[in-house]
C-alpha cells in the first residue's frame, strides 16, 4: 500500500471514529439525568418517556410528544391505544390529556430538581412520533 493510501485510510478512519463519537457520546450531565428520570417509578410507568438530550448553561433540552403541531388527540390515542374510539369530549379522554401534561410537568421538576438546572426547553420528539404512524407537520 502507498503512503497516500496509508494517509487517506487513516483519515477515514479517524473520520469515523469521529462521526461515531458523536453519534452515540452521551456527555456525563445528560447521561445523571437521564438516569433520575429513568429511575422515577412514577415517570417509568408511563407509555412515553420523557429524556433528556443535552445541558448547557444550566439549560436541559427535553424530548416531549406534545406540540401545537401535533394533535394531541393523536397523541393520547397512541399513548392509550384503548382510547381509539373514544371521543374527544368525554371525560377519560380530557384525563389521559390531563395525565400526560401533568407527568411532563412532573418530568420538568425532576429535572430542575438536580444540582445545575435552572430551565428546561422542550423539544418535540419527532424520532417517537414517527416510529407510532404519526405524521409530522413540516
Amino acid at each position: 500500500m502507498s503512503r497516500g493510501m496509508k494517509v487517506y485510510g487513516f483519515f477515514i478512519a479517524a473520520l469515523a471514529l469521529t462521526v461515531m463519537v458523536n453519534i452515540f457520546y452521551e456527555p456525563s450531565e445528560v447521561r445523571a439525568l437521564n438516569a433520575v428520570l429513568k429511575q422515577d417509578d412514577k415517570l417509568n410507568s408511563y407509555p412515553y418517556h420523557f429524556r433528556v438530550l443535552a445541558v448547557k448553561n444550566g439549560v436541559a433540552v427535553m424530548t416531549s410528544p406534545r406540540s401545537a403541531d401535533v394533535p394531541v388527540p393523536v397523541i393520547i390515542k397512541v399513548i392509550d391505544p384503548s382510547l381509539q374510539n373514544v371521543s374527544v369530549s368525554e371525560e377519560r379522554f380530557f384525563e389521559a390529556q390531563q395525565a400526560l401534561a401533568d407527568l411532563q410537568a412532573y418530568a420538568r421538576e425532576r429535572a430542575m430538581a438536580q444540582e445545575g438546572i435552572s430551565r428546561v426547553i422542550w423539544k418535540l420528539d419527532e424520532e417517537w412520533l414517527l416510529s407510532h404512524g404519526i405524521k409530522l407537520p413540516h
